[in-house]
């Protein structure tokens, strides 16, 4: 399953797919894309109340069905929160920045 989510300055896809769950960032201006599954604030606020870990090493989390299916219902939940997506938005501008400004070393 899959869910597209419309932020202000980002989309963002959420999707759950043969026991895999991933949460995927674009960037309006550019339409730069970005897995975010494994930023801190994603795994804090959606992953380890779930998982019971912050142990994420990929952007792509193999989960079992029942933890898939809260994922996603989690992640849906939390993107079409206005206050909680202004400061993951917040939070990505950062991260898009220094790797952006990484690339041009």
């Amino acid at each position: 399953m899959k869910k597209q989510i419309s932020g202000k300055r980002y989309d963002y896809i959420i999707e759950l797919s043969e026991g895999y769950f991933e949460v995927i960032a674009i960037r309006k201006q550019d339409k730069r894309r970005s897995a975010i599954t494994n930023v801190n604030y994603i795994i804090g606020e959606i992953i380890e109340p779930i998982l019971k870990t912050r142990d994420i090493p990929d952007t792509i989390i193999k989960v079992n069905k029942k933890d898939g299916l809260n994922l996603f219902s989690s992640a849906v939940d939390a993107l079409n929160d206005e206050i909680w997506g202004r400061y993951l938005e917040n939070q990505l501008y950062e991260d898009f920045e220094y790797d952006h400004d990484y690339e041009k070393m």
